[in-house]
């Protein structure tokens, strides 16, 4: 392959240049530029993959003969011209689409006539972004990219083809660079976070519900950082008394507590100063010794970073569950709306407490995990969910007394709602709801790795829940 110091398109990296390349390549498909048969073929199916289905070009076939390839005609990047369609191609490098582009694009094409079941819309990306394009026909990325040049590259003896296949492959290989350079790294070859954030997005490591997590570069007057931001599942609530709510954000290297505020007036800016602010702190460190706090927390500030905590490549998704664990707990503290918890009672290293809890009508922790019980409130439904098989109990929080129990233990005091107790001496008596069964009658899925499950349950699903619980139950006792 070409040295790639000495390849065009290591300097004409432009948009632009791009759209140049869509042109050059799509024009061996016009008759009278088909004398090399390779790049004929690669530009025949080039094309198909834009064309519908049923229309496809055969081998023999060429563009339509008026004017099959304009550039910039109307704003539109590249237009092509094939079986009678107009199809749009919307070319990106480094940028994302503003604006409903290629809708507007699409409206250009029908006020000049084109009817609109004859235009194909394309976008073109050749780096990564955080969610599929909106409103496209098909959508061509590096990869995709790649593996259709790679058919031809080596056959074709053009260095245009042969540079910009190369090209394409020097930014996919810094893209996965990641997966093999120490993070320390990262920041002098940015494109490591643009291939992390992508594989974390693909990844059931994040928990959310509702807006996809968005990642991408944030500038600022301190010079910027690479960002992937998200609203764990269930944490999308604003705590009516501050006009608050929280979120993470990785920056860099770092998982970050984030607060963002409404505008409010004196007395609400006076509260989070005088009483949010130092609870927050004394919460996070209640929940753990690992996280760092700013070092200036302007709590009435737009968005403020509380606390962080690093990662690298080994321990992110341990980092990343912490964290997650962190903003579920404060929003047990300071949401105080009932809610149904899957809580998980750690029966791989105490197999006897999960019946035992049972029998005493508590729910218990122990070790770390234990924070989780002081963040429970009067009311808020617990259901007991066993590692291999599911939910087996539910029960509802009666008081707010904290005991202390053996091993570094915290117990709550529980109603037992169901099973009936004669269930609760022989485990062999036992049933449970199986996570399959779960998701498919809340229709809904759920981050199952963690002490409690997300997202958290309101008081109609968790009614739901305990119906098919006592159903299971009572066909045994028939």
């Amino acid at each position: 392959m070409t040295n790639i110091s000495n390849n065009i398109f290591n300097y004409a990296t432009s948009e632009l240049s791009q759209d140049a390349f869509i042109c050059y390549l799509a024009s061996f498909a016009i008759k009278g530029n088909d004398n090399n048969r390779v790049l004929y073929n690669c530009a025949l199916e080039f094309i198909n993959y834009m064309l519908p289905e049923h229309n496809k070009m055969q081998n023999g076939e060429y563009l339509d003969d008026e004017n099959p390839i304009r550039k910039q005609y109307k704003c539109i990047d590249v237009l092509i011209c094939a079986k009678g369609y107009h199809i749009i191609v919307e070319d990106k490098t480094y940028t994302n689409t503003h604006g409903n582009q290629i809708s507007r694009y699409e409206e250009c094409l029908i006020e000049d006539g084109v009817s609109r079941d004859s235009i194909r819309k394309v976008y073109y990306k050749i780096t990564e972004q955080p969610y599929p394009e909106d409103g496209v026909n098909c959508e061509f990325t590096r990869s995709l990219i790649l593996n259709l040049l790679k058919k031809y590259v080596d056959k074709c003896n053009d260095k245009i083809v042969t540079d910009y296949y190369d090209y394409l492959d020097t930014i996919d290989k810094s893209v996965n660079m990641y997966k093999n350079i120490p993070i320390e790294k990262w920041e002098d070859n940015w494109k490591c976070y643009i291939g992390f954030f992508n594989g974390l997005q693909k990844q059931e490591v994040v928990t959310y519900v509702g807006c996809t997590p968005g990642w991408g570069y944030v500038p600022n007057p301190k010079g910027g950082f690479w960002g992937f931001w998200w609203t764990p599942a269930n944490v999308d609530t604003i705590y009516e008394q501050y006009k608050t709510k929280f979120y993470l954000q990785i920056e860099n290297n770092n998982i970050v507590l984030k607060v963002e505020n409404e505008d409010v007036d004196d007395v609400i800016e006076n509260k989070r100063k005088e009483v949010l602010k130092p609870s927050l702190i004394k919460n996070i460190k209640n929940f753990s010794n690992y996280v760092e706090f700013s070092n200036r927390i302007s709590i009435n500030s737009r968005t403020v970073s509380i606390c962080h905590l690093n990662y690298d490549q080994d321990n992110y998704k341990e980092r990343i569950g912490l964290m997650q664990d962190l903003i579920l707990y404060l929003k047990n503290i300071y949401d105080k709306a009932c809610k149904g918890i899957m809580f998980d009672t750690n029966n791989t290293y105490y197999k006897n407490d999960e019946m035992e809890m049972l029998k005493q009508s508590k729910v218990w922790a122990k070790g770390n995990p234990k924070r989780y019980i002081k963040s429970f409130n009067v009311g808020d439904y617990i259901l007991y969910y066993s590692k291999g098989d599911g939910i087996i109990a539910i029960g509802k929080i009666i008081d707010n007394e904290i005991e202390n129990i053996e091993d570094d233990g915290l117990a709550r005091r529980v109603d037992i709602l169901v099973p009936e107790k004669k269930y609760l001496n022989d485990i062999s008596q036992r049933e449970c709801l199986y996570p399959y069964e779960i998701k498919s009658l809340l229709k809904k899925n759920f981050y199952f790795a963690s002490t409690t499950k997300s997202p958290y349950l309101n008081k109609e699903e968790v009614d739901i829940l305990k119906d098919a619980l006592e159903k299971k139950y009572r066909e045994k006792a028939k």
